[in-house]
């Protein structure tokens, strides 16, 4: 107990160790408030703008034909009927973008309708436009409910002017690609809860080492520690232990941010996803994740500490860049694919605990494979660390 205090104290008292700390929470706070925020700001401003955006649509008719049809468009939001041009001026204000489209109404149209004829209406459109698919639309409703009529008022059975109805059995309801959508959303937010555990694990596991263990060897105090120390084993416990917990406070810390960015109240749209957000994270899965980070703490100490007695100096610190961007892959990989917790790969080293986060968030987890994750992440912790000491000793 006296080693373990001591070699803590000697992590806190560098200012370095409590900025880490402070990254660890603030980090994930900030950069993930901000990127919810933001999103949530550009989605709703889309959506504002596209139903306040209003189309410049002329209209051009002699006398008061066609009222019924120009009272839907007038109703419409998003369309601004314009007396003011003439015919031959439609090609020009098209070209210009001083209108979206142009209506030309037959000036028989009345009286053909009534007569139950043709009556004709010729659009004006410079290419596809938003504008042009509104108009169409009314214009279209506008052209059913006249049939619906003319069928109404004559003895003409339906299937002569309407021969076939057209009606749409999608197998792939909306519900089923909801479900899709929230699928994705799961596996998302489990790789990057596993993300963070490793990023943020690791950068605190490699500090913390570098603190206990390789300044002591670069100064020669570490020949005076062991001298003074009753055991090798006890002496690289003590300091493994700090790693551990100081990594364990990484990781905590990080999970926190992440967690209280995702329950700050947003606005619009955007409340409607944290919402759903924060179901898949509850505070019961914070816990449990919190609870999985100390054997993985332990396995981090375990895995950089035996890369780094056991190797050379200059073959150590490639193999440790090269070792994480290959945890990076695993934790991705893990977290992304549709693989889930089992009792084989539970007891799969590093690639369970992104499989464990994708448990959690889903709420799909037994007790039995949460424990054996644990159990089976701390033997193999323990396995390396014991090997560790042996290089240490050796």
């Amino acid at each position: 107990m006296f080693l373990l205090q001591k070699e803590y104290k000697n992590l806190a008292r560098h200012t370095r160790s409590y900025l880490l700390l402070l990254a660890a929470f603030f980090i994930p706070f900030a950069v993930f408030y901000l990127l919810f925020g933001f999103t949530g700001r550009i989605i709703q401003s889309q959506i504002d703008d596209t139903g306040k955006e209003k189309y410049k649509v002329a209209w051009v008719v002699k006398g008061e034909q066609a009222a019924d049809l120009r009272k839907k468009l007038e109703r419409h939001l998003q369309i601004e009927l314009i007396d003011s041009l003439a015919e031959d001026r439609l090609e020009d204000a098209l070209l210009k973008d001083s209108i979206s489209v142009g209506i030309i109404i037959d000036e028989k149209f009345d009286s053909a309708i009534i007569q139950q004829k043709k009556a004709e209406i010729v659009l004006y459109l410079n290419g596809n436009s938003s504008g042009a698919e509104i108009v169409e639309k009314v214009i279209n409703t506008y052209r059913k409910e006249l049939i619906k009529k003319n069928i109404a008022a004559s003895s003409m059975p339906e299937g002569i002017v309407n021969p076939i109805e057209l009606t749409e059995n999608n197998m792939r309801t909306m519900q089923d690609m909801l479900d899709d959508a929230y699928s994705i959303l799961n596996m998302a937010i489990a790789t990057l809860l596993s993300l963070l555990l490793l990023i943020f694990g690791a950068v605190g596991t490699t500090y913390a080492l570098r603190r206990v263990f390789w300044e002591e060897r670069t100064s020669g105090t570490l020949a005076w520690a062991l001298a003074t120390t009753v055991s090798y084993r006890h002496f690289f416990r003590a300091k493994i232990i700090t790693t551990a917990i100081f990594s364990w406070k990484m990781m905590f810390l990080a999970l926190l941010g992440f967690l209280l960015a995702l329950n700050v109240p947003q606005q619009g749209l955007m409340e409607g996803l944290m919402k759903q957000l924060r179901e898949l994270l509850s505070w019961q899965s914070f816990i449990l994740l919190s609870v999985s980070a100390i054997p993985l703490s332990m396995l981090f100490a375990g895995f950089w500490s035996f890369l780094g007695f056991g190797l050379k100096a200059a073959w150590a610190i490639f193999v440790k860049r090269i070792s994480f961007l290959l945890l990076i892959l695993i934790f991705i990989v893990g977290g992304s694919i549709s693989v889930s917790l089992g009792y084989g790969n539970a007891f799969i080293p590093f690639f369970n605990i992104p499989l464990l986060c994708k448990a959690l968030v889903l709420g799909k987890y037994e007790f039995v494979l949460l424990v054996s994750t644990w159990v089976a992440t701390t033997v193999f912790a323990i396995g390396l660390n014991l090997l560790a000491l042996r290089k240490f000793r050796g």
